[in-house]
């Protein structure tokens, strides 16, 4: 599989500078991959995915 070429890549911390493309760039969903470690702290998700899904101004996906 080839990867994205046209995808920006923006400089930042990851959630805020996701959180202010979703925003600026008027998004109806976000699709986050989560790589869970069930075992440390009860945790599924890590705090990345947490945070993307709690302060996001759209809808989103969480996949596996």
């Amino acid at each position: 599989m080839e990867p994205c070429r046209d995808l920006p890549c923006l400089p930042g911390h990851e959630v805020e500078t996701v959180i202010t493309e979703a925003r600026d760039g008027k998004y109806n969903l976000l699709v986050v991959g989560v790589v869970g470690h069930p075992n440390v702290f009860g945790r599924v998700t890590g705090s990345t995915t947490q945070n993307l899904s709690r302060l996001s101004p759209c809808s989103v996906l969480i996949v596996k």
